[in-house]
């Protein structure tokens, strides 16, 4: 029985043997490559739809014949097994065709988002030592291709540009669109590359990303058994099926998105429906016309919902109508906070997901009471997922029905960040990863669930994307007008939290105004989703008796200062 990898990655950490070996044991895990998972899934469903949207569909069949041929066209490029590719795409067919094409080549995705700009990429291209760019360039905002030459600039490892979508830039050296390398490949010597690959279960088989608390997103290696594990897992709790229609409009290289919705749908035989934008408009279409049964929702969709009139239930109006008929195969919707409101706005069963990057799942079923549906997260996925809630300071259990720090550790999660030696010192104690967020548990009708109570880590949750406070603060202080600056989360109904900005200024500065910093945080190339969106500037920034920003206090402040604005507004 394999338990150890056979050509290891310098800075990867790999599982640990001996637990691999009880999992394996159990006969619920088995040694077993993402590249042979989707060649038994395609070999399985031939003629289902796998992939659906404004784009098209896409069979089991035609998924497999066309990213067999692409993985022989990257291997022809001179990219090889372990090397490491950006991918930065919107929500789009190209996605998948991309990430398949990779497992069955053994190259490895690097997960980056297509919001990313110059600090998040190069670093990222940097510490990983990428060796091409997935792009798209048929994005009218933004010069994707102008911003691949300017990162093969910065990352000297970075040979290959290739376009996903849209036209490959005239004069760009070295740039390949998929759809050509697709089309060169005879599809019989292409089935021979793949079957014929000599892989490794135990190998990394995707870079994931974590918004984490350190900083610039942390690079988490995700292996080929555990994410299949992971899959079958998830599928097997949610109780998804061939027939199912599966949709979740957020960026589809989330792990929250391939990890609970796309890939273990697809995987089972299921559709998944391809959301490149979430405005009303087209979202009420592809409702309307591929009627899901299987949904993931954040708060601003379902805010979405109620302007649209979407429920379950029928309205004798014509855009009631409309609502009922797009949901009337729906049977469960799944989100991260908003599980009673998902219930009660489209009359549909709500459920709740928590999870991580690094591993560790939960959902509520709809089989659990309704007080556990609306107020737990759920419970874990596996029954090898070992869950500690830790007092912070003793590293004590706290008793049930208290809130601890989540520590966890099990088939499919990870025991280290990439090339993270000093980090991984801090993050992880006796095999457990210290997550940082805080839980309670309680049990009812004889089953422990989960709630979720707060954060640890210094963490803005925007509508699921991370934002690191501290990232965002090192760059804002370099600002010729700021002298502190602290940045915390504000409530908001639509996100759940969004970034604003405590701030002294310069003795010679009078004022500044948002648009400054957000000017300033665009020329450093940050991200935009990571900017403030409000401004508090004061003489002084409140401080905790040890000297240090007093951010539980600022953060009770602007929500004091919210509150009042809506009662005025009321």
């Amino acid at each position: 029985m394999q338990t150890e990898v056979r050509d290891p990655i310098p800075g990867v950490v790999y599982p640990d043997p001996t637990a691999l070996k009880t999992y394996l044991e159990s006969g619920e895990m088995e040694l077993t490559t993402l590249a042979e998972e989707f060649k038994r899934a395609a070999q399985k469903y031939p003629n289902n739809v796998l992939l659906n949207g404004p784009e098209g569909a896409i069979n089991g069949r035609e998924l497999d014949e066309a990213t067999d041929r692409l993985a022989l066209a990257l291997s022809k490029l001179g990219i090889k097994p372990k090397d490491r590719i950006i991918f930065q795409l919107p929500n789009c067919n190209e996605i998948f065709l991309t990430l398949i094409a990779c497992f069955k080549a053994q190259i490895i995705p690097i997960c980056t988002l297509h919001a990313h700009r110059r600090a998040e990429i190069s670093y990222l291209g940097n510490h990983a030592s990428a060796v091409a760019h997935f792009i798209a360039t048929d994005n009218q905002k933004f010069d994707f291709g102008q911003f691949a030459e300017e990162m093969r600039a910065e990352i000297p490892t970075l040979k290959h540009v290739i376009v996903a979508r849209g036209d490959v830039p005239a004069g760009m050296a070295d740039a390949h669109s998929i759809q050509v390398l697709i089309d060169a490949q005879p599809l019989e010597e292409a089935q021979a590359f793949v079957q014929n690959q000599d892989r490794d279960p135990l190998q990394v088989g995707i870079f994931q990303l974590s918004g984490g608390s350190t900083g610039i997103p942390k690079i988490i290696p995700r292996f080929n058994y555990e994410y299949v594990y992971q899959f079958r897992t998830v599928a097997k709790f949610n109780g998804y099926r061939s027939d199912d229609v599966i949709m979740l409009p957020t960026p589809v290289l989330h792990n929250a998105n391939i990890g609970c919705f796309s890939l273990p749908g697809m995987l089972s035989g299921a559709t998944y429906l391809v959301a490149p934008e979430v405005t009303p408009a087209v979202f009420l279409r592809m409702l309307v016309r591929h009627r899901p049964s299987m949904m993931g929702v954040v708060g601003p969709l379902l805010d979405r919902f109620q302007e649209l009139g979407i429920s379950k239930k029928i309205k004798f109006t014509p855009r009631g109508l409309i609502g009922a008929y797009a949901l009337r195969r729906l049977r469960g919707v799944i989100s991260m906070n908003s599980a009673a409101q998902a219930e009660a706005t489209l009359h549909v069963t709500g459920l709740h997901v928590f999870g991580m990057t690094e591993g560790l799942l939960m959902f509520t079923q709809p089989t659990d009471p309704k007080e556990v549906r609306d107020n737990c997260v759920g419970r874990p996925v596996s029954r090898f997922d070992e869950v500690r809630l830790v007092d912070p300071d003793t590293f004590e259990d706290v008793p049930l029905g208290e809130t601890g720090e989540l520590w966890t550790k099990g088939p499919y999660t990870i025991r280290g960040f990439f090339d993270a030696e000093a980090l991984n010192q801090e993050s992880f104690v006796d095999g457990y990863y210290r997550t940082g967020d805080l839980l309670s548990a309680r049990e009812v009708n004889g089953k422990i669930y989960y709630a979720f109570e707060g954060r640890i880590k210094d963490v803005i949750d925007r509508g699921g994307e991370k934002i690191n406070c501290q990232e965002i603060e090192r760059v804002l202080v370099q600002h010729p007008s700021i002298l502190s600056v602290a940045l915390v989360a504000m409530p908001d109904r639509a996100y759940g939290e969004r970034a604003c900005a405590f701030l002294t200024l310069k003795e010679d500065i009078e004022t500044l105004e948002l648009t400054d910093l957000t000017r300033f945080l665009d020329q450093e190339g940050l991200a935009k989703y990571k900017w403030p969106e409000r401004l508090k500037i004061m003489d002084d920034l409140p401080v905790t008796h040890l000297n240090k920003p007093d951010k539980m206090r600022m953060r009770a402040m602007i929500t004091e200062e919210l509150e009042k604005e809506q009662a005025i507004a009321v």
